[in-house]
């Protein structure tokens, strides 16, 4: 079986450490700003990651001090981890601190939070299983990323064990897809029609939720007119309330 490989977006290994120690079964990275991100993916190509969103731009620490945070409140004190159980760029694994497009804070250069990234994981790994984390009480915010794609939401601040569940499954979810596509050709993937539709869909029901349902504003984001995107809404079974 391949080794497996969560990838956890943070500036500070602190959380990654963390969850080394509650989740040994699988190697965890970390990587720090958007470009840092991407390079992970391609360099290590993890099964599993686990990206923070918010709303809005990042502040002075952006993304890492919201995850410092969060690290700071699960399971207490973080005193007796061991400092080497996160992979850091002197062992092979990417520097938080790696260059690249993004704006050293995890959010992209639309300064969605975090949600930029998620597209781009998607676009170039669709097969990965991004665990969004997002504040407790932001639910908008987890719908958006549940429509751009994203395998499961867990709040923030982080309960260990529930995010240890959520892993778990999301590396469970990915190696059932993995042998799928060994399969013989009567168990066929989604074609390129199926694929597109998916990626309509997901892009209407984030326009809905950035617009609070407001269908001339959907319409604007998406660049289309009402008339086509009533058309679009009732293609893809999404209600307008």
């Amino acid at each position: 079986m391949a080794v497996r490989t969560l990838l956890i977006v943070d500036d500070d290994p602190a959380l990654g450490r963390l969850v080394q120690e509650a989740l040994p079964i699988c190697r965890v990275l970390s990587a720090g700003a958007e470009g840092g991100v991407m390079e992970a993916l391609r360099r290590h190509r993890p099964a599993v990651v686990a990206l923070p969103v918010k709303d809005g731009p990042a502040d002075g620490n952006g993304t890492a001090a919201g995850l410092s945070t969060a690290a700071s409140l699960i399971g207490g004190v973080l005193d007796g981890v061991p400092s080497g159980a996160v992979e850091g760029a002197t062992n092979g694994a990417v520097d938080g601190s790696a260059g690249g497009t993004g704006t050293g804070d995890g959010t992209g250069p639309d300064g969605s939070g975090g949600l930029s990234a998620l597209t781009r994981i998607l676009a170039e790994a669709p097969s990965t299983k991004v665990i969004a984390l997002a504040p407790e009480g932001k639910r908008q915010l987890a719908v958006r990323a549940v429509a751009r794609g994203a395998h499961e939401v867990c709040r923030l601040p982080l309960d260990p064990g529930e995010f240890s569940q959520v892993v778990e499954r999301a590396f469970y979810r990915s190696e059932l897809e993995r042998e799928g596509r060994r399969l013989g050709p009567g168990d066929a993937p989604p074609t390129l029609r199926v694929l597109r539709d998916e990626a309509e869909r997901r892009a209407l029901l984030d326009a809905m939720a950035r617009s609070g349902g407001n269908l001339s504003a959907t319409a604007r984001m998406l660049g289309v007119s009402r008339p086509t995107l009533y058309s679009l809404l009732r293609q893809h079974g999404v209600r307008a309330e």
